[in-house]
C-alpha cells in the first residue's frame, strides 16, 4: 500500500505545531479553542507524519524476531509478521498509517483531558482506533472521521476557511 505524499497546499498547520489534511486542522483548531476556554490543555505530540518518518518508527518498534512482549503484539508487513518491543506503543505498518493520511493527531491524554476528548472529540469529528478494552487501545491516538458525531457547524467552518 503506497502512502500519500501531500502537497503543502493540502495541509494546514495545528495548534502547537505540526500539520494536518486542512479539514482535520481546522477541526482539531476549533475543538483545541473549546478545550482552552474550560481550562483543559490540549498539548499535541504528533501529527502528519511522512512515510519515511513511519517506516523509521516502524523499525523501531518492531522486530522480525519474538521479543517475550505480553501481551504479544504483531504487525504483517512485506509478506512477514513483526512482534512488537517490549514498553513501546504499537504504529502503523508504513504506508497505511492515519498519520501519513494527514488524519490523526496524538494528544496528551492525562488528567482531566481524557474525559474531556471522551465527552467533547466526537463532536468535531474525531474518534480512536480502539477502545480501552482493546490491547490496541491509545487514549492519545485521535483520528478525524468526519463520522456520525461530526457536526453540522464544524462542516461550514471547513467550507467556510477552505472553500473548494
Amino acid at each position: 500500500v503506497s502512502q500519500s505524499r501531500y502537497n503543502a497546499d493540502q495541509l494546514a498547520p495545528v495548534r502547537d505545531g505540526g500539520v494536518l489534511y486542512k479539514s482535520a486542522a481546522v477541526a482539531f483548531n476549533f475543538m483545541w479553542s473549546e478545550a482552552d476556554k474550560v481550562g483543559v490543555r490540549l498539548n499535541n505530540w504528533g501529527t502528519y507524519r511522512p512515510y519515511d518518518k513511519q517506516l523509521q518508527m516502524f523499525l523501531s518498534r518492531y522486530s522480525e524476531t519474538p521479543t517475550g512482549r505480553d501481551p504479544v503484539i504483531t504487525a504483517r508487513w512485506q509478506g512477514r509478521t513483526w512482534w512488537l518491543r517490549k514498553d513501546v506503543p504499537p504504529c502503523a505498518v508504513p504506508g497505511t498509517s492515519n498519520h501519513g493520511w494527514g488524519m490523526a493527531i496524538d494528544v496528551n491524554y492525562y488528567g482531566d483531558r481524557l474525559e474531556w476528548m471522551r465527552e467533547r472529540a466526537p463532536l468535531y469529528g474525531f474518534k480512536w482506533e480502539a477502545g480501552p478494552d482493546s490491547k490496541y487501545w491509545e487514549p492519545w491516538h485521535l483520528i478525524y472521521t468526519q463520522g456520525s458525531g461530526y457536526t453540522f457547524w464544524v462542516s461550514n467552518l471547513i467550507k467556510q476557511y477552505f472553500p473548494k
